[in-house]
């Protein structure tokens, strides 16, 4: 590829490659976005987007500024010239203005509570989505039997997700770039099977669809209650009560033990399914690290 080639691609804005990834800046400062980083997850944005210069930095590993072919090898794990033709491919839907204009200095916008609209759902097929579905290892034939795509609205722009829908009606979202966002009535989703004795209880859609992957199946002989949020546990105690053994693959930190003990508390019978993936955070990081697709 020329030397001027990849001088364009460079040029191309990292704000609007993130907003067309449904990633929103939680505040902006002169001419500096920051976001919650796309990396891990953080409780302060630490991911900071210099709108003058067009390049990142990420406060706990970037020594100095980055581009937007870097950001891109990053986040979807490309080559150098992958991520060139990635960023070629985006420039034929990227949007024309930025979710932000430069110069404007007021952060109303960007730290405004989200006030969610689904303008519509349909089948996954956004090109952004699919390749944040492959970046988890989740088969898109799996994936398109429990997820659907989103077309949302927050603050006057138009975003797209992959939607996750619970048993109230709701939808947990993820973004092309991993950011979570919900819409409520929030809930966890039930998948019961008939004459179970045994339920699999998950903190999130993404370790449900990694268990799946692990097991090499499409869809559970044991019921199966994804709780979405570890504060829908004592909302879903009545079904899982229900059951004699219970299966909880929660996450590996301070929420997910909190979580588990809650469910032992109640006088269940557990069964700590996190064994499995000792050492990684979760079902999914374990399955990215050891599985295949």
């Amino acid at each position: 590829m020329e030397r001027q080639q990849i001088d364009q691609i460079k040029s191309l804005s990292i704000e609007s490659y993130l907003q067309s990834s449904g990633m929103e800046p939680a505040k902006l400062h002169g001419q500096k976005l920051y976001y919650h980083s796309p990396f891990r997850s953080d409780t302060t944005p630490s991911f900071v987007v210099n709108l003058d210069s067009n390049t990142f930095k990420d406060f706990a590993d970037s020594e100095k500024p980055e581009d937007i072919i870097r950001l891109v090898q990053r986040l979807h794990g490309l080559s150098f010239k992958d991520a060139c033709q990635h960023l070629a491919n985006w420039t034929n839907t990227a949007p024309r203005q930025p979710f932000l204009s430069i110069g404007n200095n007021s952060t109303k916008a960007a730290t405004n509570e989200r006030a969610l609209t689904i303008l519509e759902t349909k089948v996954l097929d956004n090109y952004h989505l699919i390749q944040y579905l492959k970046s988890r290892k989740i088969d898109l034939a799996l994936a398109y039997l429990y997820l659907i795509e989103i077309i949302y609205e927050c603050k006057g722009k138009r975003y797209f997700g992959i939607g996750f829908e619970n048993n109230s009606g709701g939808y947990e979202i993820r973004s092309a770039m991993g950011m979570k966002l919900a819409t409520r009535p929030k809930g966890f989703t039930y998948f019961p099977v008939k004459g179970s004795r045994v339920i699999s209880v998950f903190e999130g859609f993404f370790d449900f669809l990694s268990a799946l992957m692990y097991y090499n199946t499409t869809a559970s002989k044991y019921s199966i209650l994804v709780l979405n949020s570890t504060s829908n546990v004592a909302k879903s105690l009545p079904i899982i009560s229900q059951y004699e053994t219970i299966n909880a693959y929660l996450d590996q930190d301070e929420t997910g033990k909190k979580a588990l003990a809650k469910l032992k508390d109640n006088g269940l019978n557990v069964i700590d399914g996190s064994t499995l993936y000792h050492g990684f955070k979760d079902f999914n990081e374990f399955w990215q690290a050891t599985g295949t697709v």
